[in-house]
């Protein structure tokens, strides 16, 4: 499958899964800010409500995110987030 190999690659050069999560949430990020710009050079409504929705969606995969890593850090019984990683 070409998604394992494209993991395996990541995870040979050093890259964790936090590190590929902040890397595809910082491209979705700025796929939104095009979005934006060109719906705003055409006067597209419908372009930026798409952007709303991409937000939307950025916003829940951060809560996610955000809640895998607590939760990662209570099994461990670690305390200071930022030591655990």
């Amino acid at each position: 499958n070409i998604m394992e190999i494209f993991l395996l690659i990541l995870g040979s050069v050093g890259l964790n899964i936090i590190d590929i999560y902040i890397m595809i949430e910082i491209l979705i990020m700025g796929c939104t800010v095009n979005t934006i710009w060109i719906s705003n050079i055409n006067n597209d409504m419908i372009g930026l409500l798409y952007s709303l929705i991409q937000i939307i969606i950025a916003g829940v995969e951060s809560a996610i995110g955000l809640s895998i890593l607590v939760s990662f850090n209570k099994l461990r019984g670690e305390d200071e987030i930022l030591d655990s990683l």
